[in-house]
């Protein structure tokens, strides 16, 4: 209940609906304890010192502990969804807690006790922890898990409880679900799966909090959150770090936490074989049935049902699929999990998740020729101007991208390109967000070197430069090089390095933006969707063709942010009534369509204070940083981090009349 009792009503459905509920004290301390450091003691950064001077290992405060305990204990002793008394939260240990441990072990031995804050305490060899049932933490990393079960390097216990038993490992908060987020749930997942005695863990948090102020005259709602009303003190955004926003619409991590929780799971040998394994721990599988799609070529090509074997919980068996037709080209298929049956909550036919495989690999790229026109080249000394009957393309020299591009008379760029390395910080980008900034990434310009060029049957333009803040030692070194073929085709092909002594963090995200016309706002691609999805966070989308308005495709988080990407896509295509463009890559990369320049939602606090821009905002990216949840949470993965010293970005521009 995190970390209050709530409403007696709440106790009561999760009897009805069979939630397992973990009770908690309303005990939480932790916000007055620095009044109990001493001036030296923080000069000197002993801010363990505080735990002892709070409540926790004050007498004086051990009835008043203890009653609130009983108070929660005698009211919710009855109700069956109660599996595990609390003790409350972050308020450090000591005798006060010891006692109120105490009693619930002499009032109730058929529940486990739970208290994250035991491990913050001076000395913790001189507390007794026999009362405490689990062993409880908030934010681990990966990495201390692990070491839990399988110990450190020197063989140094994790902390104080590994001078005890090791107790059964439970998470009260982890992979904080702020904005944007969380990026590390099956990272997580896999872990509990892989240790006997890892009971789980509890997401922070389930929504979002924020005053609706009511609806403003374009049908935006007003939210507001900490310090809009000139409140002292407050913690900002800091209280929107849910999985539902304020009127409980699912975020996207929410849908991603829904299939990483799904309740059978699949692996595939990659010709036939599939093994399911029940992730359930009461009841088996009679009630889940099997659909399997076939994508081929980003097409689906096939949905049949699959003789689904019922397991019992825990169990796992295997099951074998074969293609009723000769496969090529790439290839997925999708189990889908089905309710079938009605319950309580949800309607038969409700999908409780999906596994995706790849069934064949992708094809050899076939050699594509471009035929048209004789092509000319102008130059000066600012601009190459390659042209066509059909198309007039201008190449700046001082920043190695098109300036202008029209195509049968129609203007494809609004504004000149530009190359990418900043994104809007997502709320768990706000501790790298500030290494960021001292990097000059949010004010990252070209810098050319020179550019030559070569006109035969095609164009080729090959221009060397380096992307920098001014003041700062070069980021990236490109070379970058375009062919323009006689129809109009742009292929790149950019080299990156970083230079290795240059000590900059992890980028953000690299590629090129081009302001496209407004009126281009009709999207299709091949990739994973429909949601957004980044490389730590795209379990709940899948392969496939998918279409989609610009401004649907804006996720919009109350405090703006990075939003609405694309992971592992083949191609997207932008048009209106009459013209399309279409990005295309044999390496997949990422996009995002939106009507706010990565500026504006970098710029806004708030998302009804968002103004769009009279462009469709197309971003084409080799890669992204991931999500993670630092934003309370651990420092991104290593997997996850855009840090290479070199790296290739191809990609085809390809226009059309309509």
């Amino acid at each position: 209940t995190s970390h209050y009792p709530n409403d007696p009503r709440f106790v009561q459905l999760c009897d009805r609906y069979g939630f397992l509920l973990v009770d908690e004290t309303d005990n939480e301390s932790h916000g007055m304890n620095p009044s109990y450091l001493l001036p030296e003691d923080r000069e000197a950064g002993l801010w363990h010192v505080l735990w002892n001077r709070g409540i926790a290992n004050n007498p004086d405060w051990t009835e008043a502990t203890v009653d609130r305990v009983q108070r929660l204990v005698e009211r919710d002793k009855n109700r069956p969804s109660v599996v595990i008394w609390s003790m409350g939260n972050e308020c450090a240990y000591g005798c006060t807690f010891e006692e109120a441990l105490r009693w619930v072990k002499s009032r109730d031995l058929s529940r486990l006790t739970h208290y994250e804050a035991a491990r913050y305490t001076e000395d913790p060899g001189k507390h007794n922890y026999d009362d405490l049932d689990l062993y409880s933490r908030m934010y681990p990393s990966l990495e201390e898990i692990r070491q839990y079960y399988e110990g450190t390097p020197d063989g140094k216990p994790v902390d104080y409880f590994a001078y005890t038993s090791k107790k059964p490992y439970i998470l009260c908060e982890y992979s904080h679900a702020m904005g944007n987020g969380p990026g590390d749930l099956e990272d997580y997942h896999e872990l509990m799966e892989r240790y006997p005695g890892f009971c789980g863990g509890f997401i922070w948090e389930w929504c979002d909090h924020a005053i609706d102020e009511g609806v403003l005259p374009d049908g935006r709602h007003k939210y507001l959150y900490g310090g809009d009303h000139g409140e002292v003190p407050h913690d900002g955004n800091f209280c929107m770090d849910g999985l539902v926003y304020p009127d409980r619409r699912p975020h996207t991590g929410l849908k991603e936490l829904w299939n990483v929780n799904r309740p059978v799971r699949a692996s595939f040998d990659g010709t036939s074989t599939f093994t399911f394994r029940s992730c359930r721990d009461f009841q088996d599988t009679s009630d889940i049935a099997c659909r399997l799609h076939l994508t081929v070529d980003n097409k689906e090509v096939a949905v049949l049902p699959f003789d689904f074997p019922v397991l019992a919980p825990g169990e796992s068996t295997s099951a074998t699929w074969t293609p009723d037709r000769p496969l090529t080209g790439r290839c997925y298929v999708r189990l889908e999990y089905l309710l079938k049956s009605d319950l309580p909550l949800l309607k038969a036919g409700h999908l409780l998740g999906f596994d995706e495989f790849t069934l064949q690999g992708q094809c050899a790229a076939c050699e594509t020729s471009h035929t048209g026109e004789a092509l000319s080249v102008k130059e000066d000394v600012h601009t190459l101007t390659v042209e066509s009957p059909v198309f007039r393309y201008v190449f700046d020299k001082r920043t190695g991208l098109f300036s202008g591009m029209t195509f049968r008379n129609r203007a494809l760029l609004d504004t000149p390109m530009d190359w990418q390395v900043w994104r809007a910080p997502t709320d768990n980008d706000r501790n790298i967000r500030r290494e960021w900034e001292a990097a000059g990434f949010d004010r990252i310009m070209p810098w050319t070197y020179g550019t030559t060029v070569e006109c035969g049957k095609q164009a080729v333009i090959c221009t060397k430069l380096c992307l920098a803040a001014a003041g700062f030692v070069p980021l990236l070194q490109l070379c970058a090089t375009w062919t323009v073929d006689p129809d109009g085709h742009i292929g790149l092909s950019v080299t990156c390095d970083r230079d290795p002594h240059a000590r900059y963090p992890m980028l953000p995200r690299f590629g090129i933006r081009l302001m496209l016309p407004e009126s281009m706002r009709h999207v299709c691609y091949a990739g994973m969707g429909p949601q957004e999805s980044y490389v730590d966070k795209h379990r709940a989308s899948y392969h496939g063709t998918f279409c989609a308005d610009r401004d649907a495709m804006h996720e919009d988080y109350l405090k703006p942010q990075e939003n609405g990407s694309h992971y592992d896509v083949e191609y997207v295509s932008v048009e209106d009534a009459s013209l399309r463009l279409t990005a295309s890559s044999s390496v997949p990369f990422s996009f995002n369509v939106s009507p706010y320049t990565k500026e504006e939602l970098t710029l806004k606090q708030h998302a009804f204070e968002l103004v769009p821009c009279a462009h469709t905002v197309l971003s084409l990216d080799y890669k992204l940083n991931g999500i993670g949840s630092n934003s309370c949470g651990p420092a991104l993965l290593k997997p996850y981090r855009f840090d290479e010293e070199s790296f290739v970005f191809s990609l085809d521009l390809s226009p059309e009349t309509l």
